[in-house]
């Protein structure tokens, strides 16, 4: 394989990438109970910084005590966090990476006692389970919005480089971009201008906060896949508008919590990569870089993506997740060393929800007593 594509410098926003890799956030729940950065986390992220991906993003970290989604869920609201940013940001800088932190507010999906959401739509976080939110007021919007800058703030001031919103899976961006979800008649809401004012007004309270040299992603639902939603017919001017605002980059991702179980989305995840068409929708409608994300789980994938112009780079979470050298192995020419994900094997997902934190069931049997692939003691 001949890797120029994908290990070529891609410039960023302020910066530039020293590949074309990026670990892509996931949720791995390694977290303490209270929010704050574990050991187990640093070691995580400033292993996967190690193995050569170029940007680390962290998983998502909830701006706001009304938006955790989740238990040992990080969390970036008050100064009790602040230490342990600051920690896991050196230890992945320490390791040649650029560090970001994604940031989020779940709305309907947030675990509180009151879901709320830009409209009282009912939805099923659980098959069998029905629950209404509460409709946000303008002051309430505000005030989360104020939030997201907030966050970027104290991201900067604890070393990151950078942030991404979190503009999928069903969190609160996407419910007010969706016509499905959104059917407010205030200025957030009814017209597509409307609807894409909240993500609009994120973007330029993160700017006015943490200012202009700070990169700033957007992880970018380009279709809901659910009738009623938020199409990729729509997604390329809510790109461009992103890009005037501010973002550095888009990560292309489709879907959300209520489509993943329709029967076809599961289908069309089963294929490898499964949202290259994504990318490939919103290259054209921006100059920023827009990175692929989908089941790329080999570099001749991923090179072959970059060299077919659908994207600019490949945001990776669950390859990586299985096996943090696959950069470096790819690079040396060692692609048949990587140790690949298994598709639908879900161990992963079955440790956090057990709230041990996940696990990979191809890492190696020492990898797999201590729970996580870490730094090693000594050594490389």
């Amino acid at each position: 394989m001949d890797p120029s594509r994908l290990f070529s410098p891609l410039p960023v926003g302020p910066a530039t990438l020293r590949n074309r890799i990026v670990f892509c956030p996931m949720f791995v729940g390694y977290a303490h109970p209270d929010g704050t950065v574990s050991d187990r986390m640093i070691g995580h992220y400033a292993r996967r910084a190690r193995g050569g991906a170029a940007l680390v993003i962290t998983e998502y970290a909830s701006v706001h005590p009304s938006g955790a989604e989740s238990p040992r869920q990080l969390r970036i609201w008050d100064d009790s966090c602040r230490k342990g940013l600051v920690e896991l940001s050196r230890a992945i800088r320490r390791e040649g990476a650029l560090a970001s932190l994604q940031l989020v507010h779940g709305g309907r999906y947030a675990w509180n006692q009151e879901r709320i959401a830009p409209s009282p739509v009912p939805f099923e976080p659980f098959p069998g389970t029905t629950l209404l939110p509460r409709a946000l007021t303008i002051e309430e919007i505000g005030e989360i919005i104020r939030s997201f800058g907030s966050a970027a703030r104290t991201a900067r001031e604890c070393g990151f480089d950078g942030v991404e919103i979190h503009g999928g899976s069903g969190y609160l961006h996407t419910q007010f971009i969706s016509p499905r979800t959104n059917r407010r008649t205030d200025n957030y809401g009814g017209t597509p201008e409307n609807r894409m004012r909240f993500a609009l007004e994120t973007v330029r309270a993160i700017r006015k906060e943490a200012g202009k040299d700070l990169i700033l992603g957007y992880h970018f639902m380009v279709d809901e896949w659910m009738p009623g939603g938020f199409t990729a017919e729509m997604a390329p001017e809510f790109a461009r508008r992103l890009e005037e605002e501010g973002v550095s980059y888009l990560i292309a991702v489709g879907g959300m919590y209520d489509s993943w179980r329709e029967d076809w989305v599961r289908k069309r995840t089963q294929h490898s990569p499964y949202q290259e068409d994504l990318a490939a929708l919103l290259k054209p409608a921006v100059r920023i870089p827009v990175m692929a994300n989908g089941r790329i789980d080999h570099p001749r994938m991923a090179e072959a993506l970059l060299e077919s112009g659908a994207a600019d780079a490949v945001a990776l979470a669950r390859p990586l997740f299985a096996d943090p050298d696959f950069p470096a192995k790819a690079a040396a020419g060692r692609e048949k060393e990587i140790v690949r994900c298994i598709p639908y094997c879900t161990e992963c997902l079955e440790g956090y929800k057990r709230e041990l934190g996940a696990t990979c069931y191809v890492w190696p049997e020492a990898v797999r007593r201590e729970g996580f692939w870490g730094i090693p003691p000594s050594g490389p």
